[in-house]
């Protein structure tokens, strides 16, 4: 449980829609950290005490630096096949194998 003294956790995450975000978000809920939801439709998720949603996109510079001001920690899970391959942004993978999900962006 919470108290005074305990350090307020503030974590923004890409991808809450996910199997693996849907998790993470719960997870990081029950130990009370504050989750702040980049999401599409706003209303995709139900209301739950630590939640909050914001709507951004991953690929405008400016949103992310606004959405992620203030925060302790950013998650962001990407899937692959709906990344834009032939974008300038995307540097080299940095993981090899079948997931392939780990690339370093450059802007």
């Amino acid at each position: 449980m919470k108290n005074a003294e305990t350090p307020v956790v503030k974590v923004v995450l890409y991808g809450a829609m996910s199997s693996l975000g849907s998790a993470l978000m719960a997870e990081m809920l029950r130990r009370q950290h504050e989750v702040i939801a980049i999401l599409d439709d706003l209303t995709a998720l139900s209301p739950r005490p630590g939640l909050r949603t914001k709507s951004g996109d991953l690929f405008d510079a400016e949103r992310v630096k606004q959405s992620v001001a203030g925060s302790t920690a950013v998650v962001c899970l990407l899937d692959a096949p709906g990344l834009p391959f032939d974008s300038e942004y995307v540097e080299k993978p940095l993981c090899r194998g079948p997931w392939n999900k780990c690339w370093l962006w450059m802007r």
